[in-house]
């Protein structure tokens, strides 16, 4: 490994959970450009850095940007080659047609062709008929470019050529694009040549029938008319006149007074011989007059009930007054009763007359007998007779005054026919001489001219999407792809504010490389010392070091910590809370029967505290626990314990289980100081954000990241450390304390820190 390798630190603010002294950072203060800012800038010790999508990209690219800017040159050397072939050049060749506005008749006379403009409109259309192309692709130059064997030959020919006519002069444009300039110039030419050949004898021969036919449709209609205008004037003799509106809505008028009269005859006679009782009637149904009835026809019997009824209202009174039993009201009871018998008496007098009577529509009443019943009917059957003439009379002035509206309408559309025919006659008249009065005044001669040449802009476009294509494919898969696989993953805005400590190189199991011990050390120095600027209490902390999954380097940062902790003077305790693993006590080659559960159980800790080779580092095993006695860890009981460490050690390093993995990570990070997390290289995002987020809901402090495993890149990409190319490797190999007491494994990390530590032994010897 080269010197030239940076050691760094960067990342996040400090997480607003970490109470720290005025004054003290948790990491030195790092200026982050914000390249999406409009030329400000942010720095880490900011309350909330924002989120940076162009880092993100790079990200995400990183690594890869070898592989994609190659596949995005090829891919955009393809792209460009197809956008290329996709264009051809556009050649645009043009000729001109003139046809003269006026002719002459068989007389030599000029005359103007009229409706002129549709004329021109209507040749410019022909010049686009199938009849013309099939004749203009059969000239000589045109079948020469081997065209007219494909089987879409006559839809391109349509699709390239142009036929306007300009409006307001007598020429019309005819214009032809093509790939091929050459080709361009004969598609114009073949088209005029066609178009003058249409007009050649067969086409005068069409025109000839069509003026047969339109003279022969003109005679038709003008016989037509004139028959029926003699039907109009045949009609109009009967009345004197052909308009019989006034007439009609007059007997319209008499017929319906004539129907009003029957109808009221018609009343009157039903209701007298109802009133009548009339003999041909049934007996049960006939009814006879009421005293009310007559009293409304007879002014005697009127009197006689008016004055009953005075006599009645008396009585009533003189009851009231005198009482029943009075004289006087007897003497008028029985007047009253010789009154009711006269009013019977002339009733029945009056009914034996076989009267009836009438009432009117009205509210008349009248008196009627047989005879006046009889003249009723013979009246009602008269009035019938003259309805039905009158009936009779209208509807023959109805049916003519029909026969004359549609003679009318007849005889208006056989004048309109007749002018239309008239026009397409002269119409076709003009165009019989129109062959004689084309002139082509450009034929396509002139070099057709470059229109367009989109194979720049599409091979650039072509380039752009091949070369886009590569890119986007490549962040798709950065995007899938979750691991940790530089330094500053671990840094990210992403990781809820934990502040990164530092790197620790990948390095062999079988450290020989002096410049890789020396740079692992140096690394593990730098990241005691930025625990030591930003811990509570630089003499007195507790720190835990978790990971997020077996094998990410917890153990090795313990014991590399401790022995850098000792080598600066600290009094430091290794705790080996790892249940599962041990494997501080492994790598120590401590043998104990207690440890850190009888610490625990037994609130003595000195007692089951063990010494190592490295002065001023000691460590507390676990014994002779295991997994399943994890359950006896409790924040209170490990903060117990680590109060009773505080007397006697400067610092505590107490290495647990995976905090996803184990019962006794979470216990020992909620009552600690700080919780270490370790992040190797390839380890997942969700993985490690799922991590943080149970450390913040027990209410852990997280006093940094380290990210273990980095290559060199992380070195050189990562700002705000020290740079490791004054670092001095040390000769030699390390012994006693490197090897752990009786021959421990400590691994390549601490190994290169023991090594580091007997170096600088010797050196202050």
């Amino acid at each position: 490994m080269s010197h030239e390798i940076e050691i760094t630190h960067e990342g996040p603010p400090p997480s607003p959970r970490d109470s720290r002294p005025p004054g003290v950072s948790a990491q030195l203060p790092v200026r982050i450009e914000d390249p999406w800012g409009a030329g400000g800038s942010t720095t880490a010790l900011s309350a909330e850095v924002q989120t940076q999508p162009l880092r993100k990209i790079h990200r995400i690219m990183r690594g890869r940007y070898a592989v994609a800017v190659l596949l995005a040159l090829l891919f955009g050397a393809v792209g460009a080659w197809a956008g290329w072939k996709s264009q051809k050049q556009t050649y645009l060749a043009e000729g001109l047609v003139e046809i003269k506005p006026t002719f002459l008749d068989d007389q030599y006379r000029e005359h103007q062709t009229p409706m002129y403009q549709n004329l021109m409109e209507s040749q410019a259309a022909l010049m686009t008929t199938p009849r013309v192309i099939q004749v203009a692709m059969d000239h000589d130059d045109w079948k020469s470019l081997g065209r007219n064997a494909e089987p879409d030959a006559l839809t391109e020919y349509l699709k390239s050529l142009g036929v306007e006519y300009l409006k307001g002069t007598t020429l019309i444009r005819v214009t032809f694009k093509d790939s091929k300039p050459q080709a361009a110039n004969w598609g114009v030419r073949a088209l005029l040549w066609g178009y003058q050949r249409t007009f050649g004898e067969e086409y005068t021969r069409g025109l000839n029938a069509r003026v047969d036919a339109l003279q022969t449709r003109q005679r038709n209609l003008t016989a037509a008319q004139r028959a029926r205008e003699a039907d109009l004037q045949r009609l109009g003799d009967r009345y004197g006149t052909t308009d019989l509106d006034l007439f009609y809505n007059t007997k319209l008028q008499k017929l319906a007074e004539l129907e009003y009269q029957m109808s009221q005859l018609s009343l009157q006679f039903q209701f007298a011989r109802e009133a009548l009782n009339d003999p041909n009637r049934k007996e049960t149904e006939r009814k006879p007059l009421t005293n009310d009835q007559i009293a409304a026809v007879d002014a005697r019997m009127a009197q006689m009930m008016l004055d009953r009824e005075r006599s009645s209202g008396e009585i009533e009174v003189m009851q009231l007054r005198l009482g029943e039993s009075h004289r006087s009201v007897i003497e008028a009871k029985a007047r009253l009763a010789l009154t009711d018998k006269r009013i019977a008496d002339y009733g029945d007098r009056f009914r034996q007359t076989k009267a009836g009577v009438a009432f009117q529509p009205g509210g008349a009443a009248q008196v009627v007998t047989a005879e006046q019943v009889a003249q009723l009917k013979a009246q009602l059957e008269q009035m019938l007779k003259l309805v039905e003439v009158e009936r009779k009379s209208t509807r023959e002035i109805g049916a003519t005054r029909q026969e004359i509206a549609a003679a009318r309408l007849d005889i208006q559309h056989a004048v309109e026919d007749v002018a239309e025919a008239q026009k397409s006659l002269q119409q076709l008249q003009a165009e019989m001489n129109l062959h004689a009065r084309v002139q082509v005044v450009n034929d396509g001669q002139a070099p057709a001219q470059l229109v367009r040449d989109g194979r720049i802009k599409m091979a650039m476009v072509g380039a752009m999407g091949g070369m886009m294509l590569p890119l986007g494919l490549i962040l798709l898969i950065g995007l899938a792809d979750r691991r940790m696989r530089y330094s500053d993953d671990a840094a990210s805005d992403e990781m809820a504010g934990a502040p990164m400590l530092g790197i620790l190189p990948n390095l062999p199991d079988r450290l020989n490389d002096p410049e890789q011990s020396a740079t692992a050390a140096h690394c593990v120095h730098q990241i005691r010392t930025m625990l030591q600027l930003g811990s509570h209490d630089p003499t007195r902390s507790v720190l835990a070091v978790t990971s997020a999954a077996p094998g990410d380097g917890k153990t090795s940062l313990t014991l590399a910590l401790g022995l850098s902790f000792a080598a600066s003077g600290s009094r430091t305790l290794l705790i080996d809370c790892d249940m599962a693993g041990g494997g501080l006590t492994s790598r120590l080659n401590i043998t104990a029967e207690d440890g850190v559960l009888e610490a625990i159980n037994t609130r003595v800790l000195l007692e089951h505290v063990r010494g190592t080779d490295v002065p001023d580092l000691s460590i507390l095993p676990v014994g002779q626990a295991n997994h399943l006695q994890a359950s006896s860890f409790s924040p209170a009981a490990i903060r117990r314990m680590t109060s009773e460490a505080r007397k006697h050690f400067d610092v505590v390093l107490i290495d647990t289980g995976p905090i996803l993995g184990s019962l006794e990570g979470s216990p020992v990070a909620a009552a600690v100081d700080g919780v270490i997390l370790v992040v190797a290289r390839g380890q997942q995002r969700p993985t490690v954000e799922k991590v943080l987020a149970l450390l913040s809901s027990i209410g852990a402090k997280v006093a940094g990241v380290v990210f273990n495993r980095a290559v060199g890149s992380d070195f050189e990409q990562s700002v705000g450390g020290m740079s490791a190319r004054s670092v001095r490797p040390t000769s030699g190999r390390a012994t006693g304390a490197a090897r752990g007491g009786d021959g421990g494994v400590l691994g390549p990390v601490a190994r290169a820190v023991a090594t580091s530590f007997k170096a600088n032994n010797g050196h202050d010897q």
